[in-house]
């Protein structure tokens, strides 16, 4: 068995640089460039299933590469992004970051230092 692991397209947040966590943002139209870009790349490997988190980004993203391919489709919240709390929506790029605790942004640098927002989850929660 081999397993493919593809990441969403591109969203308005990820180009300001904002944090998602579970946000369900939708994919900008240079994201659904990069997917049909999958979808062309891996239009000759066979797939049995798609499995995908219930974030919109995800979905349409994994329905772009797959187009009409007649294969079953699964959402599993297991493999959805991080919840970062009351940080999402907040600016992560370190000249201009608006998170209100700087010791936030270890998640980035030292996970083992990452203090969990309010309503966010911990790398034990993900895992």
């Amino acid at each position: 068995m081999r397993l493919y692991l593809v990441r969403h397209g591109e969203t308005d947040s990820n180009k300001r640089r904002l944090l998602q966590g579970h946000t369900d943002s939708e994919l900008n139209e240079y994201g659904r460039e990069l997917a049909r870009r999958t979808r062309d790349g891996l239009k000759d490997v066979p797939f049995a299933a798609v499995y995908t988190s219930p974030l919109k980004r995800a979905k349409e993203t994994a329905r772009i590469i797959m187009d009409k391919r007649d294969i079953p489709f699964y959402e599993d919240s297991r493999i959805q992004e991080m919840g970062f709390g009351i940080y999402e929506g907040l600016c992560v790029e370190k000249e201009h970051y608006n998170v209100p605790d700087p010791a936030f942004l270890n998640f980035f640098y030292r996970p083992s230092e990452y203090k969990v927002p309010e309503g966010g989850e911990s790398f034990q929660d993900v895992m």
